[in-house]
């Protein structure tokens, strides 16, 4: 009987060990299946980025810089068919520039164009690095999710790998159209309000947008618009046109004055829309013009 036992026990445990096998033998098929198709998948330079993503898993971290997304950011996202993740990362970006022009203005803040755009920069510098820092594993999660699906719902191994190289890969097309589109797109918004020398278009401007855009002086560029909403608030503006020539803006804002009274402000500019010069012809308080040695305090004042 004991050594009936014993042989049950041997056959037991050689079926045991052939279930294991056959369990190690059908992972090990399953990796090299999936290794198969996420080489077709990433296509140019499989062997970096597979190492990379087993340095992941096997270190459980999500760091690694990869340097071509780092320098060329937007277009090695589409290059390697991250369509979603560069359109995100540009949106964001037009937007973030945007909101924060109108929330200074609102604020009464009246940042600069070249203060509004260092500090988008330094935002486009940040993103750079982090896309550099993490760029391979966005990648490897983007891939993985697709090889993911394509097992899923193709059940021929020949069409999965049909469809990982299709797509997958990379796309050297995908550059030169997005190059073209942010091109045409920059160049388009760069030229909106301004000549590509950086003056003003100031003959598709109103008289209000031309003294608007007008500098403080030749040393202070602060636009009026903003050194008035810096000082005044509940701003408005009003044109009257004289003759086909000249054109009467008028501004108007409310401030505090010395004792903590409501003033309101009127400063009245005379425009030349063939010449496009703006001059100041008066300034009033609370409806009453000030004098010469008034008038050249309050520019002062209002203006530094």
């Amino acid at each position: 009987m004991i050594n009936g036992d014993s042989n049950e026990k041997d056959r037991i445990l050689e079926e045991e060990d052939t279930k294991v096998y056959d369990r190690r033998a059908i992972e090990e098929e399953l990796e090299k299946k999936h290794d198969e198709l996420t080489s077709d998948y990433i296509g140019r330079n499989d062997e970096y980025y597979k190492d990379k993503f087993n340095k992941f898993k096997q270190k459980d971290t999500k760091l690694s810089f990869n340097f071509v997304a780092f320098f060329i950011d937007i277009y090695w996202l589409v290059y390697r068919k991250m369509y979603g993740l560069a359109a995100g990362l540009y949106i964001g970006f037009l937007a973030f520039g945007i909101i924060l022009m109108f929330v200074t203005d609102l604020m009464g803040l009246g940042l600069a164009n070249d203060t509004i755009i260092f500090i988008v920069g330094i935002l486009f510098v940040l993103s750079k690095v982090l896309l550099g820092m993490f760029g391979n594993y966005l990648y490897m999660k983007k891939v993985e999710k697709n090889i993911s699906l394509i097992t899923r719902y193709t059940a021929e191994e020949k069409e999965q790998h049909k469809k990982a190289r299709t797509k997958g890969g990379t796309s050297i097309v995908a550059i030169f159209i997005t190059f073209i589109i942010l091109f045409t797109f920059n160049g388009t918004m760069a030229f909106i309000g301004k000549n590509s020398d950086g003056t003003f278009d100031f003959e598709n401007m109103s008289a209000i947008e031309i003294v608007q855009v007008t500098t403080v002086s030749e040393t202070d560029t602060t636009p009026l618009e903003h050194a008035l909403d810096n000082q005044f608030n509940q701003s408005e503006w009003e044109s009257y046109p004289f003759d086909e020539e000249w054109v009467e803006v008028v501004y108007t804002g409310t401030g505090w004055d010395q004792e903590d009274h409501v003033d309101e402000v009127e400063i009245i500019f005379d425009v030349n829309t063939e010449t496009y010069e703006v001059w100041y012809y008066q300034i009033s308080l609370d409806g009453t013009p000030l004098a010469q040695e008034e008038l050249e305090h309050m520019y002062f004042e209002i203006f530094n």
